[in-house]
């Protein structure tokens, strides 16, 4: 049996390969991925991302995840940064966003690389080709008329939990998700949800991972990181 702490190791090796996948891939990432820090936390079921550009990565399953799959969910949480959920998502149900959002950067990865998202991550076709405030314009719009919105998006597993998650609950009340719909808690964009909401890190629940990190130090990084999240998408 492999010790926790070589796992991690085998893990951040792997993650590390992926990023330069990443940049071979998908070059427009590639100043994101020069300046992202990655650490491995079981506290993720598989992975989540902070403003600034930490990444949590689950040890055991980066340790064994096939090198594809790594590099689809690293470029995801980067596309994050890209696409800059976090200020954009200020004031609206904050898994309802990163729910659409993450609908939005799959399709695009799914584009890109040629392949499907790996661990029965939110699959919307054609939502690249829409905005994050568009998709939740057009799911309030549909809730207050009663109807089921966004083509009622549903997390593709062939698990279905016993009890509703938080995520479903929290989908249905944005009405992204029908009310007798159920969100798969081990789907790729809700692995976040034991350090933050959906696979986002809040500013306060960051400086666990890194106690160094002032609200200051934050602030600086967000700056550099979000400088480059438009660079990748300029």
């Amino acid at each position: 049996m492999i010790e926790s702490n070589e796992v991690s190791t085998i893990a951040l090796q792997r993650a590390k390969l992926g990023l330069r996948a990443v940049t071979a891939e998908l070059p427009h990432l590639g100043g994101l991925a020069r300046i992202v820090r990655i650490r491995a936390s079981s506290r993720v079921s598989v992975a989540a991302i902070s403003a600034t550009g930490l990444i949590l990565i689950n040890p055991e399953l980066f340790a064994t995840l096939e090198m594809a799959n790594v590099v689809y969910i690293l470029a995801h949480e980067m596309l994050h940064i890209a696409l800059d959920t976090f200020s954009r998502g200020e004031g609206s149900d904050a898994l309802a966003v990163n729910l659409a959002h993450d609908a939005v950067i799959n399709d695009i990865l799914t584009n890109e690389l040629g392949r499907e998202p790996p661990l029965n991550g939110v699959n919307v076709p054609g939502a690249r080709t829409s905005s994050l405030e568009a998709l939740l314009a057009q799911a309030r719009n549909s809730a207050d008329q009663g109807h089921e919105s966004w083509n009622n998006p549903k997390w593709h597993s062939s698990k279905r939990p016993a009890a509703k998650s938080d995520m479903a609950i929290a989908l249905e009340k944005a009405g992204l998700l029908a009310p007798d719909s159920s969100a798969d808690s081990g789907s790729q964009a809700s692995q976040g949800s034991s350090v933050g909401q959906g696979d986002l890190i809040s500013p306060e629940l960051e400086r666990e991972f890194e106690p160094q990190q002032t609200i200051e130090k934050q602030k600086l990084k967000r700056t550099e990181i979000r400088r480059a999240g438009t660079v990748a998408v300029g």
